[in-house]
């Protein structure tokens, strides 16, 4: 799983659970609470869209690992540069970042069965979020005065958790340029950007001659011919998807005789980063 290959640091509060019928459905597949550490401490009710609606079922609390109880702290950078490129010093990350040069981003941080947490960056990017759960969860990032910015979706157990790069416009139509020349990005469409990676030791590095299946029923390209080349890129561009904030579908790496699945949210006129571990 991609959670393995690249730990998140943030901290965890539980956040209410239930259903309603005014909150959308959550982005992404997972079990609740799962025995992965990600969860510790009683149950608490959390300042969410849950809690407003009313929603009173708490989480199942699993007392694995050392307590993670806190905020969901992190910073906002951009990340204009359509290669998508990776480094591994000495975690992996995405590199060419830079800090986010103006503007305010929401950050919506959401867990299957629990409320969304949301939060607005500062000057710098840095956010901090209320009741947002660490471990399996989606974090949208979109913005809201920057046009030139596109909403930008993470798995937080595939994000470093201190930094979570939001895609520039120009970044995703030169990466349309790369993998699908003639092709522009549909705003009635969603966009997925997997990064294939090598998981076994030393992890981090780009895997040439991968492939991916999804159920996404948009155009599959590589920054290969028929399979990823040195960047490791693969990209389903163009995806139907629901209006914003999506939906869910997977993204399945393919490398030699090993497979690996990822879950990635779709949304229109949205990019999802993903990062998928062949083990």
């Amino acid at each position: 799983m991609v959670g393995r290959i690249i730990a998140s640091s943030l901290v965890c509060t539980l956040a209410a659970c239930g259903t309603s019928g005014s909150r959308p459905p959550p982005l992404l597949q997972e079990q609740t609470c799962p025995f992965d550490g990600g969860c510790y401490g009683p149950p608490v009710v959390s300042v969410s869209d849950a809690a407003a609606d009313g929603d009173a079922a708490p989480c199942v609390p699993m007392f694995a690992g050392l307590p993670r109880n806190g905020l969901a702290e992190g910073v906002v950078v951009e990340l204009d540069d359509p290669t998508i490129p990776l480094i591994f010093d000495p975690k992996l990350e995405y590199a060419t970042t830079i800090p986010l040069r103006r503007g305010t981003i929401s950050v919506e941080i959401e867990r299957v069965g629990c409320g969304v947490a949301k939060g607005l960056t500062d000057a710098n990017g840095k956010f901090s979020v209320t009741g947002a759960a660490a471990g399996d969860v989606s974090i949208r990032l979109r913005p809201v005065d920057r046009p030139d910015l596109i909403t930008t979706i993470h798995h937080l157990s595939s994000a470093n958790g201190i930094q979570y790069p939001i895609l520039t416009r120009s970044a995703l139509d030169g990466l349309f340029a790369l993998t699908n020349p003639g092709s522009v990005p549909d705003p009635t469409k969603g966009q997925i950007v997997a990064s294939i990676v090598d998981a076994r030791f030393p992890p981090g590095f780009s895997l040439a001659g991968g492939t991916v299946t999804t159920p996404a029923r948009g155009t599959i390209a590589y920054d290969g011919s028929a399979a990823t080349g040195p960047l490791g890129l693969a990209a389903v561009l163009n995806a139907p998807a629901d209006p914003y904030p999506g939906n869910k579908t997977t993204v399945t790496g393919h490398y030699q005789s090993v497979q690996s699945t990822a879950y990635a949210a779709i949304a229109q006129d949205a990019v999802s980063l993903i990062i998928v571990g062949i083990h």
